[in-house]
């Protein structure tokens, strides 16, 4: 990943990812646009030299000029060097989409939470719109009180299933494992579901051992295809989206699929990636299942 597209909605909130791009663009080949965009109609009012004439007539250079300013500003603040900066009228999330595979953009980098009011949109109902329909990995970061922690990747945790589409993430984990020399810890959650019938049991005992012994196996499997690199296996005996938010607490860096393969030995990873991302404090990287190599 190499070019990263920041959408900001004005808010010190949305600017905390601008911290991880800063991090993360710490080489020669790296970078960054910043991306403003605006409804016409809210941005009518949120600037003293604008009236309110009809529609037909606004007159938005002074919302841009604003804008383009304040992008740049807040680059040069954070210490980001050349930028691209980029201000579109119109709806935030079709716009970062459409920026996002017209630009060439490797990944989109924005923040859980905005700040709302007129003339800024909603970050975090943005945000789920854009995790579920990017086309390219989306890293999100939660805004922290008291001000934005320094940026670390000591730690990865990546999310598998055991499915083909869940180890889609793998790809750009690896690669961030290789840059910042991190240890990757390969994670996989095993539920035990309770069945009332007394009949049921001892079946469903032997069918949880089998998964616990299939999924520690897969695991190491998997780590074994990568052995100059730090890699750990956790395999955890707990509800699924729970035992990831507990390995998130020890990790910087949580990365997942979109969506993984449903039924009774397989978590629908898609229902599970969007719990996590709302809960999680950890920076979370979602990767769209279906396109990634």
């Amino acid at each position: 990943m190499t070019k990263y597209l920041v959408p900001l909605d004005g808010s010190s909130e949305g600017e905390a990812a601008l911290h991880w791009a800063k991090f993360l663009s710490n080489d020669e080949q790296s970078q960054i646009e910043l991306l403003r965009c605006f409804h016409p109609l809210a941005s009518a009012y949120t600037f003293s030299d604008f009236a309110t004439p009809p529609p037909a007539s606004y007159d938005l250079s002074g919302f841009i000029r604003h804008s383009e300013k304040y992008l740049n500003v807040v680059a040069k603040e954070h210490g980001l060097g050349d930028v691209t900066t980029t201000v579109r009228e119109g709806d935030a999330a079709n716009i970062i989409l459409e920026q996002s595979e017209s630009a060439d953009v490797d990944c989109i980098l924005m923040s859980s939470h905005g700040r709302t009011g007129l003339g800024r949109w909603l970050m975090g109902s943005v945000t789920t719109k854009i995790v579920r329909a990017s086309h390219k990995p989306v890293l999100v970061v939660r805004p922290k009180e008291g001000g934005a922690e320094k940026p670390a990747l000591k730690r990865i945790l990546v999310c598998l299933d055991g499915s083909k589409l869940a180890e889609r993430s793998l790809k750009p984990a690896l690669e961030l494992a290789q840059r910042f020399d991190s240890e990757l810890v390969l994670f996989r959650g095993v539920a035990l579901t309770p069945y009332p019938a007394a009949e049921l049991l001892s079946a469903l005992q032997e069918e949880f051992q089998r998964d616990l012994q299939e999924s520690k196996a897969y695991l190491e499997s998997l780590a074994r295809e990568h052995p100059s690199l730090k890699i750990t296996t956790k395999v955890e005996i707990a509800p699924i989206v729970s035992g990831i938010l507990a390995a998130a607490k020890e990790s910087d860096l949580v990365v997942m699929t979109s969506h993984g393969r449903g039924g009774f030995e397989r978590w629908v990873l898609g229902s599970v990636a969007e719990k996590v991302l709302h809960r999680t404090q950890t920076p979370i990287l979602v990767c769209p299942g279906s396109v990634l190599g």
